[in-house]
């Protein structure tokens, strides 16, 4: 039995990115450099994992069938997630290091972390969302299944019924 490796990279990724803002919005009111490198390491460390569970969430997607139920969600899924992974791509970019961004590109910086986290949760809400609904058992192949049928339904009440 194999279980699926993309649960084990999504949780740093989450986690520092989802704080950047944070620690951005600490620099800001404080005027304290630590909380804008702490912001600038978070999306560096954060952006890295991302790829990991981008490349885990896609080689375990390969088990799930092209024309299961699951599928659109998890398309949406990994659609709002390299968005996300995008904004806070770009917001490195424009800050240009460790230190505080420019007064000229500080509101850009800000902007792109807060849509970052907004598609942060929306998309890890539609992945949370399939795996209770699927209850895992969606990796029918990786339990040694092989149809689209083995799929559970998912329970009354849930987000996908």
């Amino acid at each position: 039995m194999r279980h699926p490796l993309h649960p084990v990279f999504v949780h740093v990724p989450i986690a520092l990115l989802g704080t950047a803002p944070g620690f951005d919005a600490a620099g800001l009111v404080l005027g304290a450099p630590l909380f804008w490198a702490t912001a600038f390491w978070n999306i560096v460390v954060g952006c890295t994992f991302g790829i990991l569970a981008v490349a885990t969430g896609l080689l375990d997607g390969r088990f799930v069938a092209e024309d299961s139920r699951p599928q659109p969600v998890l398309t949406r899924h990994l659609l709002v997630m390299l968005g996300a992974l995008s904004c806070y791509g770009l917001s490195l970019v424009v800050r240009g290091g460790a230190g505080a961004p420019a007064s000229s590109t500080l509101a850009a910086v800000l902007a792109l972390e807060v849509v970052g986290v907004l598609l942060l949760h929306l998309g890890g809400g539609w992945g949370l969302s399939w795996c209770i609904a699927t209850e895992w058992a969606g990796h029918a192949r990786l339990l040694g299944r092989s149809h689209r049928d083995d799929f559970r339904e998912p329970r009354s009440g849930s987000r996908l019924s």
